[in-house]
């Protein structure tokens, strides 16, 4: 998947829940500006701007594959879903060279001390075999 298509599934779920624009920035604290560069996937975003997006909505970021599912309702759930996904499957280095980021890019964003970005999380997804959807709570 790409930020195109995830930002796309950010929009239905926002107009499935019938909230509108103007309202979702008030909920949010976003800009209108904000929203928009969001919703047509303009540039990468941090996924806590996804988390904020989606709790007035009460959805949630599901990732999964055929055995596994997280439910990330946090920054620090994100945290833990890349370092187990991870786990047994490739060591950091392993994983930072496949998805093209550094290694130490890769190591601070497990410890919390970068924050994760969509396009990074997606190519870690696709790396490791796994989807991401969005979900109802």
């Amino acid at each position: 998947m790409d930020r195109k298509t995830f930002s796309n599934m950010l929009l239905k779920q926002r107009e499935h829940a019938n909230v509108g624009k103007n309202e979702l920035c008030r909920l949010t604290g976003f800009v209108f500006s904000r929203l928009q560069r969001i919703e047509e996937a303009y540039n990468n975003y941090k996924i806590s701007l996804v988390i904020l997006y989606l709790k007035p909505l009460n959805c949630v970021i599901c990732i999964y594959n055929k055995n596994i599912n997280f439910i990330i309702h946090d920054k620090e759930d994100i945290i833990s879903c890349v370092k187990e996904m991870r786990k047994n499957v490739f060591t950091q280095r392993e994983l930072a060279d496949k998805i093209g980021v550094s290694y130490v890019g890769l190591a601070n964003i497990e410890r919390g001390n970068t924050e994760c970005h969509i396009d990074i999380l997606l190519k870690i997804l696709d790396a490791l075999d796994y989807n991401i959807k969005i979900d109802k709570i």
